[in-house]
């Protein structure tokens, strides 16, 4: 490994970098070369841009090659948006991937597919476990036409969602500290998680819903979960990768899932989107500290009690041209819809960048994204709020 080629596989995976990528790239190395230390490479994937997220995925795991070698899969940590992605991942959510990663001969549908098809009407039905849609997945018009096709929509939640106000039939899911069961981290270790507290008046886990509306459809003994270690034992002795973790097992997080043998191969990566035609910002989002997750999902009022995030971020140059200035009220326009908010001017973004947080008025952005959730160029007009 050379500096200019971590320089490039660091520029890959992080463009914002810029004129530190050099500085950046011959701090890995120098690190890298010390045998009392490791280098390890944590991406953080971003919530909407599945195309950004997998070039940013294969750049970091270049850049972990490129330091580590034949421990590059050991060295590398992509972390999802949301907990436990990778064992729901292991468990076969994917729709092209079955429980442990074996390919299922029949392959289910994506997200965007169930959506393209409640939208034609030849899917009619839809059970959406702890999710909101219309606050996560980009292009939410698209995504409230879809759901308002349903002949059947049926929620299982513990918060009155969007998801959950357009559903045919809720049933009161409990917080996940009232849960038992098992979480997959990004290091490949399992935990295990028991409830804490008590289920409150009607709410029971999702576990149980779902094994009584499967037993429902299909006759009684479909299902016959009556508890979620029989769930655990079960996935320990099916899921390849998963047979130390039974229920019974005594110490938890102490070994990781077995893994199939991986082999380092650099990948090729995309190159960035173009920038923005002149007058036009980029509009970027993300997570950011301050806004309840819980609180945004039902759009409190106090989500955030102290306003942090009420805001879009601008560059003080990008300011300065539109003549924008703190607490200006600004109204944002993109081909997929508009969004009124307050300006903070901040050198935290790029000169060329709207930043507008995720959770933002119960994730008001997504109504500025197209369905791929790419950054989309933005125009800012002085408006008043209505």
């Amino acid at each position: 490994a050379t500096v200019a080629a971590l320089a490039g596989a660091a520029t890959a995976a992080m463009p914002a970098l810029a004129a530190g990528d050099e500085a950046a790239a011959r701090a890995i190395l120098d690190t890298a070369r010390d045998p009392a230390k490791r280098v390890s490479i944590i991406y953080a994937v971003p919530p909407f841009d599945a195309r950004a997220a997998g070039n940013g995925a294969r750049a970091a795991a270049n850049l972990a090659i490129a330091v580590r070698r034949e421990q590059a899969a050991a060295a590398l940590y992509v972390l999802p948006t949301e907990a436990n992605v990778n064992g729901a991942r292991d468990m076969g959510i994917d729709p092209l991937r079955g429980p442990g990663g074996v390919v299922p001969a029949a392959a289910g549908m994506t997200f965007d597919a169930m959506i393209d098809a409640a939208t034609a009407g030849t899917l009619k039905a839809m059970i959406v476990v702890g999710d909101n849609p219309p606050m996560f997945a980009p292009g939410r018009a698209r995504i409230e036409q879809a759901l308002a096709a349903l002949d059947l929509l049926v929620v299982i939640d513990g918060l009155a969602t969007d998801t959950a106000k357009a559903a045919h039939a809720v049933f009161a899911d409990v917080p996940s500290y009232a849960k038992t069961g098992t979480y997959t981290n990004a290091d490949r270790r399992v935990s295990r998680l028991h409830a804490a507290l008590s289920a409150l008046g009607d709410a029971r886990p999702a576990l149980l819903a779902l094994t009584d509306l499967a037993n429902a459809m299909s006759g009684a003994g479909t299902w016959t979960y009556a508890y979620p270690d029989a769930v655990t034992d079960e996935i320990a002795a099916t899921v390849a990768g998963y047979a130390p973790f039974h229920a019974a097992r005594a110490v938890w997080s102490k070994t990781r899932v077995a893994a199939e043998t991986t082999r380092s191969e650099q990948q090729p990566v995309a190159a960035p989107a173009a920038a923005p035609a002149a007058g036009e910002l980029l509009l970027t989002t993300h997570r950011a500290l301050f806004t309840s997750l819980e609180g945004a999902s039902v759009h409190a009022a106090d989500a955030d009690k102290l306003h942090r995030e009420d805001f879009v971020e601008l560059h003080p140059s990008d300011a300065a041209a539109l003549r924008l200035r703190d607490e200006d009220e600004v109204r944002l326009r993109t081909s997929h819809g508009e969004l009124a908010l307050r300006v903070r001017v901040t050198d935290r973004v790029l000169e060329g960048v709207a930043f507008v947080p995720s959770y933002y008025g119960g994730g008001a952005i997504t109504r500025l994204l197209g369905p791929d959730g790419a950054p989309v160029p933005v125009t800012a007009q002085v408006a008043a709020l209505a």
